[in-house]
């Protein structure tokens, strides 16, 4: 068989068959965004992915400078759960960076995950991009995660270039949900501007991930009671602006049911029984469900039910259950058992014979 002949009937079975893969949605960024050296000095940078909602198995990158004469990497390092590091030479514009977990220590559902950590030194002053030309991630499903890469940018500035004093602008800050549950995840997405770059953005101490643009977002979680959310955004030169702006309200859902109904009392008659309660005192009490020998009758917020057109000399059951205004129940039946008084028979007087 032909070498070729092999490669095709690979394609075929590569292409026909198909090759799992895991969702889009994932993001891969450089953190900071944009990188502010001087000729000679050099930036510590991260590598980050935003979500591994099916975990991460292992990677292999490749991370490029456009412009070999305005920087080049000098360095590389890798988080903690890498098992077997592997890198290709450096100094050089251009580096492949390998990474394997093979003890799981990054678990699904983990967000801003570190993959690696580069060091840029700038060579002369300039500007250029910092990209991710080839990626291959797999989950630990082993399937592709193919994700959208986020360029960054590297700033060589002249040692005798202004001082920025000038700190980002917040736009707006926007919440996915004002009124949440204790607990719930709330998105926070701000929109920040600066004259050079935007390096960092934090919300109530999180740091949010770039989106592309001047839009940055990340989640919090919901405590309870009113909280303003504290939003800062931080530029390459240290320079910071804070936001105090949006808040939000979250409340612990009422899972507690009301209390039963009291001093359960009736009165009858032959075709009828009327049962009396006193209702429980909970504030958030708003009906009592109403039950005749099992069957729904009625549900009333009285304290009183009437049954009528009854058979005499017949026991009759009432069963209560109270309900709140979270339409939450009471487990426990209060019952109580009647009996219809016996139906009087007319007295028939026969006429005396007097003889």
């Amino acid at each position: 068989m032909t070498k070729l002949y092999r490669v095709l009937i690979l394609l075929v079975a590569f292409f026909g068959l198909g090759i799992s893969c895991a969702s889009a949605e994932n993001v891969v960024s450089f953190d900071p965004q944009i990188a502010e050296v001087s000729p000679g000095s050099s930036q510590d940078i991260k590598i980050m992915m935003d979500k591994v909602p099916d975990g991460l198995s292992g990677f292999n990158l490749t991370v490029s400078i456009s412009d070999p004469e305005i920087a080049e990497i000098t360095a590389v390092s890798f988080p903690s759960w890498n098992l077997i590091p592997e890198s290709s030479t450096i100094p050089s514009s251009s580096v492949w960076i390998k990474a394997l977990d093979a003890l799981k220590k990054v678990n699904p559902g983990d967000t801003n995950v570190l993959l690696g950590t580069i060091t840029v030194t700038g060579k002369k002053a300039g500007t250029t991009d910092l990209k991710i030309p080839k990626t291959r991630i797999d989950d630990d499903n082993g399937s592709r995660i193919i994700p959208v890469v986020i360029t960054g940018n590297i700033r060589v500035l002249d040692d005798e270039a202004p001082v920025d004093d000038e700190a980002p602008v917040i736009n707006s800050v926007s919440l996915s949900d004002s009124t949440p549950n204790t607990g719930d995840s709330i998105v926070v997405a701000v929109d920040v501007t600066d004259n050079v770059g935007v390096s960092s953005v934090k919300a109530s101490g999180v740091a949010l991930t770039n989106k592309g643009g001047n839009v940055w977002e990340g989640n919090i979680v919901a405590l309870e009671g009113t909280h303003s959310v504290s939003v800062s955004a931080m530029d390459g030169a240290g320079n910071v602006a804070s936001d105090n702006s949006a808040s939000y309200t979250a409340q612990t859902p009422d899972n507690l049911p009301p209390s039963a109904i009291t001093n359960l009392q009736s009165t009858k008659g032959t075709t009828w029984i009327e049962w009396t309660w006193q209702n429980p005192k909970d504030a958030d009490f708003d009906h009592t469900v109403i039950y005749l020998n099992g069957a729904y009758q009625t549900s009333t917020s009285v304290e009183y039910f009437n049954a009528t057109g009854l058979q005499p000399e017949t026991s009759y059951t009432i069963g209560t259950r109270t309900v709140d205004t979270n339409g939450n129940m009471n487990k426990t039946w209060v019952n109580q058992t009647a009996i219809t008084e016996k139906e009087s028979v007319p007295e028939i007087k026969l006429p005396v014979a007097n003889f």
